[in-house]
């Protein structure tokens, strides 16, 4: 009699799990923990972009104060020379008004005329900083209203200065047409070495001005009389630009307390 093996199936019963329903203040409460977390995530974010806007806007405002000290040196250097060339221009036009031709003032008119017209003295205001702020977004670093509107009106000066340097430059090359048929340029030494020696005239050239009617000397006067009341205001111009920059330096140090 074969044994009959009787298995027994166990049989496994799970437990019944219940959850527990939460309160409404573990989810406030949970809401709470998640909403710090967020904000002051978001705050912290803030504060280390607000700190690198800061750090750059420092280095915009030391670089401005640089470009504003080269200017006001580059504004005297040129106030200067173009004074020089005022008074040039001034005694050109009166040799002119009273030339005559057996004066044996031919020399003088040529030494005048060089020194006149020599290369133009502008003075350029440095635009690094300036073009780097309007550029990139960087007057938005800028936190200080009236740091903002010395900026701005330094910009503003800038192009007046343009202006009147295209106002130099039309009235000097009026200036240069009315010698063309007047001077003879071959009595004239160009070379840097001369130039730098103070050396006006080619060695063994005897200037003389060609057919020097009174008509031409005075029209001659004139311009140089007219070139003159340029260069003069271009002067004005400049010592405003230096004030400006000036002005400019000290509103930055006393903003930022800087020494």
């Amino acid at each position: 009699m074969s044994e009959i093996k009787t298995k027994t199936m166990e049989v496994h019963h799970h437990p019944d799990i219940h959850h527990k329903k939460k309160r409404w203040r573990e989810y406030f409460i949970e809401f709470i923990m998640i909403f710090l977390a967020v904000t002051l995530g978001f705050f912290a974010e803030s504060y280390r972009e607000s700190r690198a806007d800061r750090a750059k806007e420092m280095e915009y405002v030391k670089s401005m104060i640089e470009d504003a000290q080269t200017d006001t040196a580059n504004y005297q250097e040129a106030i200067k020379l173009n004074e020089i060339r005022s008074d040039n221009l001034d005694s050109l036009a009166k040799r002119c008004f009273n030339y005559e031709p057996k004066g044996n003032n031919d020399s003088m008119i040529y030494y005048f005329i060089r020194r006149a017209y020599r290369h133009p003295d502008y003075a350029n205001p440095t635009e690094r900083t300036l073009m780097q702020l309007k550029n990139s977004g960087g007057m938005r670093m800028i936190q200080r209203k009236q740091v903002v509107d010395s900026i701005i009106n330094y910009d503003d000066f800038a192009k007046k200065l343009v202006d009147q340097r295209d106002a130099y430059s039309k009235f000097m090359g009026a200036l240069v047409e009315q010698t063309m048929d007047l001077v003879n340029y071959d009595n004239f030494a160009f070379d840097t070495a001369s130039v730098m020696a103070h050396r006006l005239f080619a060695p063994g050239k005897i200037p003389k001005l060609m057919n020097p009617e009174k008509s031409r000397m005075i029209l001659l006067g004139n311009r140089a009389m007219a070139f003159n009341g340029v260069v003069m205001f271009y002067i004005v111009r400049l010592q405003e630009g230096k004030q400006h920059a000036m002005n400019l330096i000290t509103t930055l140090r006393q903003e930022y307390k800087m020494e």
